[in-house]
């Protein structure tokens, strides 16, 4: 009978280890002479030690430090994620905003048209116009109207878009309205400094972080690629100690106890130590290895600054889209306001009867685009600031939201 149990074990530097112990009775007769034996076994029965290949790196530690590096860039790959949600959840308030907006001046220039029509129908009816002035005045009422259902639309699709990304199950929230508390307006921040949004994005972008961990890993593989092209130089050994006890009939009963006493007394310790040096014939598949693994650590580099000169050419972008839609804010306002006063003005002159329906019309489609374009404006201003968030690595800071790493 026999029991044995070992712990295989592997350290920092390569070394492989198998600590062990065993246990053994043996019952029989030798020559018609019965025995009873009992045994028992200590020691580290393995040891080796790598010295050169595997020394500074084997497949074991590549693939904890590969797995360690890949865990980093999951993480990233998750914060990048909520980065962009929280991007598109901003972008699609503002969308809505806007289209909120929008809708309301399509229904107000639509009042206004069809309210300019019923006037001119009047007057045709009294004679105080010509035929068929009041058909054009119609005609633009009925486009007024076919914008406002156009604008309806956006504005439901922008809904329909933001709930995606802010509830789960679109069905139950279908019935419920989501309406801005607020206009749209312009946000103010910080002065938007280019080269502090270089200096962020390329600290801060989990993404472009991703990447230099890619670098790592392939590092990683050249080290390990090369360290494969050494020969097999390992240092081997074993320490153990023994016992053994036998039944000796009328002078000695045999017993576990026994065994272990030899073991404590060390009456029968065995060691041994060896060096093995072994290597192929040819190295033709670990120099491929290795040729590999560098032209993917080179591939992985020009990757990196590839993502890098994007960085720096999408905050430059948007940065300029930032400052331009400022000054169209500023633009556009003056435009809607003048586009306001001189719908009012013609309008008075309308009624004093020195104007023509025709130049009314003319000046509120004036004003439908003046106010459109100040939307517009304010709209990309808002959204630029975002993606700029985005881009250089703020928008979790900016916003107060903190992701906890899992453990």
């Amino acid at each position: 009978d026999t029991v044995s149990q070992s712990i295989v074990g592997y350290a920092p530097s390569g070394l492989t280890y198998d600590i062990g112990m065993s246990f053994d009775h043996r019952t029989g007769s030798i020559t018609s002479t019965p025995f009873d034996q009992y045994g028992a076994n200590v020691g580290f029965t393995r040891l080796t030690q790598p010295l050169l290949r595997d020394f500074w790196i084997d497949s074991q530690r590549h693939a904890i430090q590969i797995a360690r590096l890949n865990r980093g860039i999951s993480d990233l790959e998750f914060e990048r994620q909520v980065s962009v949600v929280l991007n598109n959840v901003q972008r699609f308030y503002y969308d809505l905003i806007a289209a909120e907006e929008n809708m309301k001046s399509a229904y107000s220039a639509y009042g206004a048209a069809r309210q300019l029509a019923e006037d001119t129908r009047r007057e045709v009816e009294i004679g105080s116009k010509a035929p068929l002035a009041d058909k054009e005045a119609e005609s633009t009422a009925q486009l007024r109207l076919a914008d406002y259902y156009s604008a309806m639309h956006r504005r439901n699709t922008a809904e329909n878009q933001l709930k995606a990304l802010t509830g789960r199950k679109f069905r139950d929230q279908y019935d419920a309205r989501l309406v801005p508390d607020e206009k749209l307006f312009r946000i103010e921040r910080r002065p938007v400094d280019l080269q502090e949004s270089w200096k962020s994005g390329l600290e801060r972008r989990p993404d472009y972080r991703a990447y230099f961990l890619r670098t790592d890993q392939e590092r990683i593989n050249v080290r390990f690629a090369r360290n494969q092209i050494y020969p097999n130089l390992d240092v081997e050994g074993g320490y153990s100690r023994g016992g053994v006890d036998t039944t000796v009939t009328g002078i000695n009963q045999g017993s576990l106890g026994g065994a272990f006493h030899d073991i404590r007394r060390n009456s029968q310790p065995s060691h041994g130590y060896g060096v093995t040096l072994s290597t192929p014939l040819t190295l033709r598949r670990e120099r491929y290895a290795l040729k590999r693994a560098k032209s993917q650590q080179e591939q992985a580099l020009l990757e990196l600054e590839s993502v890098e000169q994007s960085i720096l050419v999408e905050i430059d972008t948007t940065i300029s889209l930032i400052r331009s839609s400022n000054m169209r804010i500023q633009a556009t306002r003056a435009a809607r306001e003048a586009a306001e006063q001189s719908v009012d003005a013609e309008t008075k002159r309308l009624a004093r009867g020195v104007s023509t329906p025709t130049q009314v019309l003319q000046l509120q489609d004036r004003l439908i685009r003046a106010q459109s374009d100040e939307v517009n404006a304010l709209l990309d201003y808002n959204k630029a600031l975002s993606d700029l968030d985005l881009q250089d690595g703020s928008i979790l800071e900016r916003n107060k939201v903190q992701i906890q790493p899992l453990r």
